[in-house]
């Protein structure tokens, strides 16, 4: 504001109004007023005396510089400095620039309290609470309250000054009170609240509140056999504590010795400059069913030569915890829980050992070693080391995986670290991990498993199958000459891919290379040779790859790997970056397939959307684990063609589509086969006009949803490809389109209409060879009244996916009722419960934050989430990615 402002000298400021007190303590109160509404002030003034006040006897709070006081947006103030239970007068007014002054506010009045306190704390002791406190000053006050409630609950009184002589109060300065409350239960938190009271009767509330917990403190006894001379130390565990140096929890120990003694204390060497004994060591909270705490108990007695016993407190069960102790000169450990600890003593000096409470077991830490194949004849070596290896009786060593186990040795000595087996002949077993078992002095087992993973194999491999086109790889990995007549039967023909998809015959069958082959007739051709044991790449060129698995263990397309310019990517990676589509096709039982598992000894083709001079190559780890991507779809069908072999195609719609090119679902053709009675089936597409396509044939093609509330239709024109006029048997899966929705398909002139949900059959002869043109028309079969804007069925799906850290879950509900909708994890346990409740017909959404029931967040993967409404019922798979 101006430091000049023109006022008519007869104005009068207004009195602000409803000036009050909102708070009280010792020596201190709190003011409030509403604002005045006019401007032309320039400070509030607040009179204060001892008595009621008149015209002469008060004194001014008028901090001109006080921002607060001089603010004209100014409600409230703090007045400090004032005297216990003292007396006084309030009111206050408004001065404005020319010096008027308001009316008077009407007189509040206050007493203070009659004393203050500080250091107000409570500890929680074995089920107790102590509380402390220490009133500095007191002048009329009569004596104290104690307040307490747990969680969840209101304040409640449970002493007074009235009947209990303890809380009385005191003229004296400095008076330190203790209070000890033995009416808590251990394993609960409790809050308390102190309050004064007058003489006047009147109650006054501190603002300080203190909590505590109380916790089973339990002791170890210390003595000779006949229990005549003995000695004790406490331990335990409290929120409240730390595992550094608490006063009021680690009680040191008292220094001194009768003639005849035992001593025993708790001993912390880096507590103080010469180390701390404690009496009682309490360390901070923790799990003590998952994790472990230790304490340093030192001994000193001079009943030499006399067995020493050492036991734990009787109030201490099996189901609070472990508890061992250990001797740390012969590193004996004693489970207390079961056993007394028992020992000589030789001299008076301290005899050492260590107390451990909670999950202590033993562990083992394997070598590091690379996922590998091993044949019988081969020497498996493996070596780990053991952390409290005393607590183990013996160690037994298998090779286990979900399904099978093979023994490997039993009742090895603890103190083995290391161990050579020679893999006998007729095991198999894959995706598998060295196990070792520990067997502890307390009669438990635990197991570890190896992280690396391993397979045996035969040392006779065989290669075997049907007569016709295959795919196939040689698994063996040497610099023998393996000729296709000899494996594969006279008048087989295995042929390598050339130029522009083509072909060139050869007659040997090579490692590492993909083959196309047909045998004319079934084989059975088995051979000892060394094979791939380990990791190995193979280069990559742009587009379509014939590649090999090159090791006797099969692949999901998600466990490749790839060297992409000197750096390792994931299959995930790769497909998220548009590096490679998410599609592995190989040729089994004569039809092309996207498989979802390559097999040992078979070849598959995948495709590289890379720039020609990039250096890639497809690394393969045996048993190595990766993570796929999941492109959800709302619904899709399937169309199979069948002739001297067979093609399929899919078409589907997804909410995450769109009707133009989309990478991670529109998914491409494989090459031509190369026998000329081999027949195509997919969707063409021009790339000259649609740029966005990358792909000239697709195998896959999803679409946009369609319309929920207006009549829509969506169409995929598609080819089958033919060199013979021979019938075709036309296969159409059309399960998974929504109920209502009907397809009408079109090929080389011959029509199927208003297909409904269901499989379906057909044969017909072409009428020519070469390009046969299809079309495939689905409709919603929607009206466009409003009484259609929800159709009579569940959808569900959620964006993005795969998340992280959250995704949003989409559900329609077709008619009012009760609905659920619940997140389960991979092996089908619950995670989280999203919905249970009645809804009315309508679309809805909600976030899931990747939390389970108990509000904690859950780990990487895959998870499913059902819905159901009524009697119908539908299950999505998600992956949070973190």
């Amino acid at each position: 504001l101006p430091t000049v402002i023109e006022l008519e000298d007869n104005l009068v400021p207004e009195t602000p109004e409803n000036f009050l007190i909102t708070d009280v303590s010792h020596n201190s109160i709190s003011l409030e007023w509403e604002n005045i509404s006019s401007f032309d002030f320039k400070t509030f003034e607040i009179l204060f005396a001892d008595e009621p006040i008149t015209q002469t006897n008060f004194e001014i709070i008028d901090r001109y510089d006080n921002s607060m006081l001089a603010s004209q947006l100014a409600t409230s103030l703090e007045v400090s400095s004032l005297e216990i239970n003292t007396q006084y007068y309030f009111k206050i007014r408004a001065r404005d620039y020319n010096e008027n002054i308001s009316l008077l506010s009407e007189e509040i009045t206050i007493r203070t309290c009659p004393t203050d306190i500080y250091g107000f704390f409570a500890v929680g002791q074995n089920s107790s609470s102590r509380l402390e406190w220490t009133a500095r000053e007191q002048n009329g006050n009569q004596g104290f309250n104690i307040y307490r409630k747990i969680s969840g609950e209101d304040f409640i009184m449970i002493d007074s000054w009235e009947t209990n002589p303890l809380l009385a109060g005191s003229t004296l300065p400095f008076v330190n009170y203790i209070y000890n409350d033995f009416t808590v239960v251990n394993g609960e938190y409790y809050e308390y609240m102190l309050s004064s009271v007058n003489e006047q009767y009147t109650e006054y509330f501190y603002d300080q509140t203190t909590s505590c917990y109380p916790e089973d403190i339990f002791k170890l006894y210390i003595s000779n056999l006949e229990s005549s001379i003995m000695d004790s130390v406490a331990f335990s565990k409290n929120p409240y504590a730390t595992d550094d140096f608490d006063e009021y929890y680690d009680i040191e120990k008292e220094q001194g010795t009768p003639p005849e003694y035992i001593y025993a204390d708790f001993y912390e060497s880096g507590w103080g400059q010469n180390g701390m004994s404690l009496a009682q060591e309490i360390h901070g909270d923790y799990d003590q069913f998952s994790y472990y705490r230790s304490w340093i108990l030192r001994i000193s007695t001079n009943q030499l030569n006399d067995t020493i016993r050492i036991c734990v407190s009787p109030d201490y069960y099996s189901s609070d915890g472990k508890l061992y102790i250990r001797d740390l000169v012969t590193g004996e450990y004693t489970n207390l829980t079961n056993f007394d600890k028992y020992y000589t003593a030789l001299n008076t000096d301290y005899k050492s050992f260590r107390l451990y409470w909670g999950n202590l077991v033993p562990y083992i830490i394997f070598a590091s070693q690379e996922n590998q194949i091993y044949e019988a004849g081969d020497e498996l070596n493996f070596e780990w080391n053991i952390g409290n290896r005393q607590l183990i009786e013996y160690l037994s060593i298998s090779i286990r995986n979900d399904a099978d186990s093979v023994m490997v040795a039993d009742s090895l000595d603890n103190n083995t670290l290391n161990y050579s087996w020679i893999v006998p002949d007729n095991i198999t077993i894959h995706d598998a991990n060295i196990c070792i078992d520990m067997f502890t002095i307390d009669g438990e087992t635990i197991s570890n498993s190896s992280p690396y993973w391993l397979g045996i194999v035969p040392s006779e491999i065989t290669l075997e199958n049907g007569s016709g086109w295959q795919m196939p790889a040689n698994p063996w990995n040497s610099d023998e000459n393996f000729y296709v007549e000899d494996i594969f039967g006279e008048n087989a023909e295995l042929y390598l891919p050339f130029v522009h998809y083509t072909f060139i015959s050869v007659d040997q069958f090579e490692f590492g290379k993909g083959y196309w082959l047909y045998a004319p007739e079934a084989y059975n051709f088995s051979h000892q040779s060394s094979i791939q044991k380990t990791m190995i790449e193979f280069p990559m060129h742009t587009e379509w790859n014939l590649m090999v698995n090159p090791h006797l263990c099969s692949y999901e397309p998600k466990d490749l790997k790839f060297r992409k310019d000197d750096h390792i990517y994931s299959h995930h990676y790769m497909v998220g970056h548009d590096f490679i589509p998410d599609a592995v096709y190989v040729y089994r039982d004569g039809s092309y397939i996207m498989t979802d598992t390559i097999e040992p000894k078979e070849s598959f083709y995948i495709y590289a959307n890379i720039d020609p001079v990039t250096d890639l190559k497809c690394q393969f780890i045996p048993y190595y684990h990766g993570y796929g991507l999941f492109h959800d779809a709302a619904w899709k069908i399937g169309i199979t063609a069948s002739q001297f072999d067979s093609d399929d195609l899919t078409a589907g719609v997804s909410e995450f589509a769109g009707d133009s090119f989309d990478f991670d679902y529109d998914l491409p053709e494989p090459v031509p086969k190369p026998f000329e009675d081999g027949i195509a089936l997919y969707f063409p597409k021009d790339i000259q006009t649609d740029t966005l396509f990358i792909y000239n044939r697709l195998n896959c093609e999803y679409k946009s949803l369609l319309s929920g509330t207006q009549p829509e239709t969506k169409t995929w024109n598609f080819e089958l490809d033919i060199n013979q006029p021979a019938p075709i048997t036309l296969t159409i899966d059309l399960d998974e389109i929504p109920e209502d929705y009907t397809a009408n398909i079109t090929l080389d002139g011959n029509s199927w209409n208003e297909l409904a949900a269901g499989n379906y059959i057909y044969s017909f002869v072409p009428g020519t060879i070469g390009i046969l043109e299809g079309e495939i028309i689905i409709t919603n079969n929607l009206c466009s009244s409003d009484e259609n804007i929800f159709t009579n069925k569940l959808s569900l799906g959620n964006y993005p996916n795969p998340f992280n850290p959250e995704t949003i879950i989409c559900y329609s509900v077709p008619k009012e009722g009760k609905v659920e909708l619940t997140i389960f994890n991979i092996k089908g346990q619950r995670v989280k419960k999203l919905v249970r409740e009645n809804k009315k017909p309508g679309y809805y959404k909600i976030i899931w934050n990747g939390t389970d029931d108990n509000n904690k967040q859950v780990a990487s993967g895959v998870y499913l989430y059902k819905f159901s409404s009524g009697k119908k019922t539908i299950n999505k798979k998600m992956l949070l990615l973190k």
